[in-house]
């Protein structure tokens, strides 16, 4: 997502808050929604020329609704530059012209990589999921890491994971972060709203030491980069757990 007129480029990396975060930024950004709801079975829409969207985002418009994301379904499309909802970083650079690419602020959100991808195994598109290892394994095998979204391909080795944007909003303190954002955009602040949420017990209850390493591993980048951790909820006493009148 990207506003000239606001100067700014939301990288959207999947299960990190995104759609919570586009649903206020739309408004000022260049982009266009399409199939905002699960029933709206509705053609692209034009651009103010009154043109028909490019062959690219016709396509993608016209893809079946269980493929958009989540309980809120919707996609992204920018009327002129080839760039979808979850387009990484390098797709910006490819597609933008040099000198719009280096002006623009750029920011993204990230998350607990242990919390993330089961967030994303019970993700709302997916329908009814029930626990299962090898899927999980499977799907964890596939998954990006964050920093991937924001690396450009003339990185140097070594180059530090989010060198490339200007503010990093972590999902652990999503308010303040978001805040932060709206006040160097001048944008006004609004609560973010709920959206595309998955329904699961606490994370580490789905995970053994060998997910737990696996992960640790996979999204190396992303844990060093924010100190992150497995952590496990604080047990509640026996006392605690079966008095009637303990605090739930």
């Amino acid at each position: 997502m990207i506003s000239e007129q606001r100067n700014f480029l939301f990288v959207h990396i999947p299960k990190t808050a995104g759609n919570s975060i586009q649903n206020i930024l739309l408004p000022f950004a260049d982009d266009q929604l399409i199939k905002a709801f699960p029933q709206e079975i509705a053609p692209p829409p034009a651009q103010s020329q009154g043109d028909a969207l490019p062959a690219y985002a016709q396509k993608f418009a016209a893809r079946p609704m269980e493929e958009l994301d989540g309980f809120d379904r919707f996609g992204l499309v920018h009327p002129v530059y080839n760039l979808r909802k979850h387009s990484p970083l390098r797709d910006y650079q490819r597609e933008l012209p040099a000198a719009l690419f280096q002006r623009l602020f750029k920011t993204t959100c990230v998350r607990n990589p242990w919390e993330r991808l089961i967030s994303m195994y019970f993700s709302p598109h997916r329908g009814p999921v029930t626990w299962d290892r090898a899927r999980f394994l499977k799907m964890a095998n596939k998954i990006a890491s964050a920093a991937s979204f924001v690396e450009l391909p003339d990185d140097p080795p070594g180059q530090a994971p989010f060198s490339h944007v200007n503010l990093v909003m972590r999902q652990e303190r999503l308010d303040a972060d978001f805040r932060q954002l709206c006040e160097r955009l001048d944008i006004p602040y609004q609560e973010l709203p709920v959206r595309n949420k998955s329904s699961h017990e606490h994370y580490s209850v789905y995970y053994d030491d060998e997910l737990v390493a696996l992960v640790r591993d996979r999204f190396r980048a992303d844990v060093e980069a924010f100190g992150y951790e497995f952590e496990r909820p604080a047990r509640r006493s026996f006392l605690a757990r079966w008095l009637p009148f303990g605090r739930r």
